[in-house]
């Protein structure tokens, strides 16, 4: 009798700690890259926010101070004059970072074979870098894809050929667990010249955490110099719960039948964002839609003839015209580019001319790679210039106010004086 009570009150108590384990937040410091865009290839991890700065990355780790916008190499080695990738702390990183509790963590790989990618975990300065665990894909991460998202000690990420992977945040490789399988013949049957390019990824995704869920997304990929964009997966949503350890898909986007007839039909998911069981996501012609992920209620929460990608950040949605998803689309239109900034119930907050910066530039299109109160931080590109002087330039926008600050100018792989 004394075992079967001492069992009866052990088991609820054993559950119940599991239960707080996993509602421990996972960011204590650091506010997280809230852009995830279902369209394009800038990365979304690419930008962390902390209360006085932020990190960001194109193939140096730079940190830039919120007071003064002066940028720094982020490296560990006092001796270090920044140039060699190799040696260099910042250098040459996957595109693909996240900050957890303190702690930056990376994508690196043995750069003498190419090959056996693994998460490392340092302090902010990249230093005390250490090898957290291994991922099963030689080839981590693409173009048009995350790396990896860490939440509540577990980490989502890319396994082989675009297959989507769970694992314990510093568990051994055998305790992965597939959640989407995309098979050898499957990467090679539908693209197969990136599966011998891009090591055989053919997919691309977007992740998402919300309380005790990891979401994932099929997203559009770049294909080729026709600049066409496709994946098997767009506009699919998958959920995969850490309490129950199941995985389905969720959402997908509705179809007129569900909704109404549709103002402009054939458009795909111009970015999204999730929030409390709901997914929000805009769709160019057709305004700010809501869907419920446990009842599939959909509702339009404003109309919006305005074109371009959307990016939330919980209390505005910034619509940009000029990223690289619509100008691609769009067919570089002579259309004046802006991003236009709302609240999530349509009020109009601001539009931004971004007219200034492509006359000076030429800049072929403007990407919001991060928002944190109400400024975000904004990269232009200029895609047909000579690759050695490929012309990169980052900037920090206030939302409320246009103000545009200029924060460095890179030249392919090295950063400028400005």
């Amino acid at each position: 009798m004394k075992r079967s009570i001492f069992m009866s009150l052990f088991i609820p108590l054993a559950i119940f700690a599991l239960c707080m384990l996993l509602i421990i937040p996972a960011f204590a410091d650091t506010v997280r890259s809230n852009v995830k865009n279902t369209g394009g290839c800038n990365n979304s991890n690419v930008v962390a926010f902390t209360e006085d700065g932020f990190y960001w990355l194109y193939n140096f780790m730079m940190y830039t101070d919120f007071s003064t916008l002066d940028t720094t190499y982020v490296c560990a080695k006092p001796e270090c004059d920044h140039t060699d990738h190799l040696y260099c702390d910042a250098g040459n990183r996957i595109p693909d970072f996240q900050i957890v509790d303190g702690k930056l963590y990376t994508v690196d790989f043995d750069w003498q074979i190419d090959q056996g990618r693994y998460l490392t975990e340092s302090n902010l300065a990249l230093g005390e870098r250490r090898k957290v665990m291994e991922f099963s894909h030689d080839y981590m991460g693409s173009f048009c894809s995350e790396a990896f998202e860490i939440y509540r000690n577990y980490v989502i990420y890319l396994g082989d050929f675009g297959s989507v992977c769970i694992n314990r945040l510093g568990a051994p490789l055998e305790d992965e667990i597939i959640l989407f399988e995309v098979t050898e013949e499957e990467a090679k049957e539908e693209f197969p010249i990136i599966y011998e390019v891009k090591g055989g990824v053919p997919y691309s995704w977007r992740f998402w955490t919300d309380d005790n869920y990891f979401y994932f997304m099929g997203n559009y990929a770049l294909l080729g110099a026709e600049r066409t964009f496709n994946s098997k997966y767009a506009n699919q949503l998958y959920r995969y719960d850490l309490l129950t350890k199941t995985c389905e898909q969720v959402w997908d986007l509705p179809s007129s039948k569900d909704v109404g007839e549709w103002k402009l039909e054939g458009i795909s998911t111009n970015g999204w964002y999730i929030k409390d069981d709901y997914i929000y996501y805009f769709l160019t012609g057709n305004g700010l839609w809501r869907t419920n992920l446990n009842t599939g209620v959909h509702e339009n929460l404003f109309q919006t003839d305005v074109n371009g990608t959307a990016f939330f950040d919980g209390e505005y949605l910034y619509i940009n015209n000029s990223d690289d998803l619509s100008m691609l689309f769009n067919g570089f239109q002579d259309e004046e580019r802006v991003i236009q900034v709302f609240r999530m119930d349509g009020t109009k907050i601001n539009t931004i001319s971004l007219k200034s910066l492509y006359e000076e530039n030429e800049a072929d299109y403007f990407d919001i790679l991060g928002t944190y109160r109400d400024e975000f931080v904004l990269q232009s590109l200029d895609i047909y210039n000579n690759t050695e002087t490929q012309d990169i330039k980052y900037y920090l926008v206030n939302a409320m106010t246009g103000e545009i600050q200029f924060i460095a100018d890179i030249y392919n792989t090295i950063l400028m004086e400005s």
